[in-house]
């Protein structure tokens, strides 16, 4: 069990055409930026965005099935109760997003950073994530049913009551991060915990192995 690597940055061009176009179904966009997009309860299945920004655009409650992201900077803005079920995201990096709810049931994720995201009840049942990093989010009561994790990275973040159920981990860490409540938090197993925070979660850590606490 090593180290996990670190994600490889997106390649967003430094010059970006303006796109605000109400139609998403079926769209590719490249080299674009999209700011300020109003589209909640939008349907944008199959979209594809490359080498592009997305800021501050509203698609929370958005039908976004089998969407390919590569390249892409998304800052700001909602993706809350948005459906990306199957959809593949490579070299990105979402920062500041609200995305309660988001749905990203097996979905694939390579290189890809989340900062400062609130993710809580979202589902990444049965998706891979591969260089992947969580920083400082908010993940409480997030599913991560039969989730594969390498080389992936959570630190600052608030996992309470996450469901870890069938999760399988390698060259993985969790760094200050916060676990009570949290669901078979056996599936941990291998995974990279400073000393520090494995005293501050000792009693979690302890009814997950089965051990009984007396005084």
């Amino acid at each position: 069990m090593g180290a996990p690597a670190d994600p490889v940055p997106p390649d967003i061009p430094e010059e970006l055409a303006r796109w605000a176009s109400a139609s998403l179904v079926d769209v590719e966009l490249d080299g674009v930026l999209a700011e300020g997009l109003a589209a909640a309860g939008a349907t944008a299945t199959g979209l594809r965005i490359a080498e592009s920004r997305v800021v501050d655009t509203d698609l929370s409650e958005a039908s976004m099935e089998r969407a390919v992201l590569r390249d892409v900077g998304w800052a700001g803005g909602s993706l809350s109760n948005a459906q990306l079920r199957d959809a593949r995201i490579t070299r990105s990096r979402m920062e500041g997003v609200r995305a309660t709810g988001l749905d990203l049931t097996r979905c694939s994720l390579d290189n890809v950073v989340f900062v400062d995201c609130r993710l809580d009840l979202a589902l990444f049942r049965a998706s891979s994530m591969d260089r992947v990093r969580f920083d400082g989010c908010r993940l409480e009561d997030a599913d991560f049913f039969e989730t594969s994790f390498s080389s992936v990275m959570f630190e600052r973040c608030d996992l309470r009551a996450v469901n870890w159920a069938g999760a399988s981990f390698s060259n993985s860490e969790l760094r200050g991060c916060e676990l009570t409540g949290g669901q078979s938090l056996e599936r941990l197993r291998g995974v990279r915990i400073p000393w520090d925070d494995v005293i501050r979660s000792a009693g979690e850590i302890a009814i997950a192995a089965g051990i009984e606490i007396v005084e």
